[in-house]
């Protein structure tokens, strides 16, 4: 399977269950030895990090899966900028997914090029605006909310849904913020346009949004 390590725990003295995201589904495994430093499959299943694993699928549910080997596909420029961190709060918020769906895990894909290139906040609300789609909080993009009108769109609201045409916006919105949030829909190459200081508005009201619904304590 091809997936994302979206999880590390340590296992027993030697060990680690590791969570991947995948296309279809979120797989737990147990990593033998991988807290070795001698550890053939270790560097391949760092955080972040793109993999090709071949797993000994577990019969029962209660019991998990065991790693066989780890091969590394793509790793995220730790070293540059601020990615670390924005990788950490990126696996964070993937971490709220409990059902996964193709459109986060072809996100996280789209955008890993651009980690390390001046738009890791860019990619943190390109990715995280899909986890909303894994938890049934996807807003409507392509037409007022209220009405589905398409002309006249001149509000945004999390907490309404979408956007809102004029006869039902309570807040006008920028035509800037407005497009941003068009494009944040669309593609990571329309969003990492978008200027530094509107991706960061709307980051935080992203996350106010995820919070008030209780997925962040």
């Amino acid at each position: 399977v091809t997936g994302i390590v979206i999880k590390k725990l340590d296992y027993m003295a030697e060990d680690e269950i590791i969570t991947i995201l995948t296309n279809d589904e979120l797989l737990s495994f147990i990593a033998l030895g991988t807290r070795k430093i001698t550890s053939k499959n270790r560097n391949a299943l760092g955080l972040g990090n793109i993999i090709n694993a071949e797993i000994f699928r577990a019969r029962l549910t209660n019991k998990l899966s065991k790693l066989k080997k780890a091969v590394l596909v793509k790793q995220p420029p730790l070293m540059v900028s601020d990615t670390a961190e924005v990788l950490f709060e990126i696996m964070k918020n993937i971490q709220l997914v409990k059902v996964p769906s193709n459109s986060l895990f072809r996100a996280f894909l789209e955008s890993y090029r651009y980690f390390g290139e001046n738009h890791n906040h860019h990619v943190k609300t390109f990715v995280t605006f899909r986890v909303l789609d894994t938890i049934g909080l996807m807003p409507k993009t392509d037409s007022c909310v209220e009405c589905s009108r398409k002309d006249r769109i001149n509000g945004f609201e999390f907490y309404l849904g979408g956007f809102t045409c004029a006869w039902h916006t309570k807040k006008e919105r920028h035509i800037d913020w407005l497009k941003a949030i068009n494009d944040l829909s669309l593609s990571m190459d329309y969003y990492s346009k978008v200027s530094p200081s509107v991706n960061k508005q709307i980051y935080l009201e992203l996350i106010d949004f995820i919070k008030k619904n209780n997925y962040f304590k």
